[in-house]
């Protein structure tokens, strides 16, 4: 996904809500779901195991997820850092489901951009239409992480379009949040 779309994701998320958190807590939230977009660095992860140089492919970026959902799962009280790693464990989840960010797609970086603006587009006007999620998690999940790969799955064994792909992170980044954001927020 590009930046603007994950910054709305964000932000439709947090629409989703009942409480609020802080502001600050909102804005950490929000800075998590974008920096992974801003900073170069998050290219290379899972370079020497995975795809090389490509850090927000699902294969390369699950290690990552699990450790912020283990982290997540583990909190009782949440700081600041806590929202800012939910909202980076948002932005991977909805890579997840992003044909471009799989390895299956086995496309130019050109390709891969133009996929990405296709979706967004795709993406705006179903938030616009809809304004709520589906529920994609299967329910009997007993992590974050293992709903995610269950739905990860799920999702490369169907058919990839970009409705598709809009219908899974949807889905599945409400249910994360949904998951793991603090009744007490």
């Amino acid at each position: 996904m590009k930046r603007e779309s994950h910054r709305i994701l964000g932000n439709y998320l947090m629409e989703q809500m009942k409480g609020l958190p802080a502001y600050r807590y909102q804005k950490a939230f929000l800075f998590g779901c974008t920096q992974p977009d801003s900073n170069p660095f998050t290219y290379l992860k899972g370079s020497r195991r995975a795809q090389r140089l490509r850090g927000h492919n699902y294969r390369n970026a699950e290690r990552c997820m699990s450790r912020m959902a283990r982290l997540l799962e583990a909190r009782e009280q949440w700081r600041m850092l806590d929202y800012y790693r939910l909202g980076k464990l948002i932005h991977y989840t909805s890579d997840a489901f992003t044909y471009a960010h799989n390895e299956t797609f086995d496309k130019s970086i050109h390709e891969h951009r133009l996929y990405e603006m296709q979706l967004q587009r795709i993406f705006k006007i179903t938030l616009a239409l809809s304004r709520r999620a589906e529920n994609e998690m299967n329910r009997e999940e007993e992590s974050a992480m293992e709903a995610i790969r269950a739905a990860h799955e799920r999702y490369m064994e169907g058919m990839r379009s970009l409705q598709t792909d809009v219908q899974y992170i949807l889905g599945m980044t409400h249910q994360v949040f949904s998951t793991l954001i603090p009744e007490a927020a």
